[in-house]
């Protein structure tokens, strides 16, 4: 089981690198949003919202407590990812990644 807590050794670098994957989600979602596919895409003070043109919609944050990011899916319900250091990016305790998981939900992939 990953432990994200364990893996920052401060809060700023949980910070620096949950927002940094949080940016990197909003450049990959952008598309989608210009084309016309997602109502709304908006991130600020680490939380991200999306909104599919069919209404559905889903919310990635930050949670500074456990040093995860969490997503709410209207299909998956509540996700909670942790840091892998060796693969570089936030996944599940069962290896799925963040990104593949929140493209594929929305239905981008």
């Amino acid at each position: 089981m990953l432990n994200s807590a364990a893996m920052f050794s401060s809060d700023t670098d949980f910070h620096s690198v949950a927002t940094a994957t949080l940016q990197e989600l909003l450049t990959k979602l952008q598309p989608a949003f210009d084309q016309g596919m997602l109502e709304e895409l908006d991130l600020e003070n680490g939380v991200m919202r999306i909104e599919h043109s069919d209404a559905r919609k889903w919310v990635v944050n930050r949670h500074e407590a456990s040093k995860q990011i969490w997503l709410a899916s209207p299909t998956l319900g509540g996700l909670h990812f942790s840091w892998n250091t060796q693969q570089q990016q936030w996944q599940l305790a069962d290896g799925r990644a963040l990104a593949e998981i929140l493209i594929s939900d929305i239905g981008l992939s």
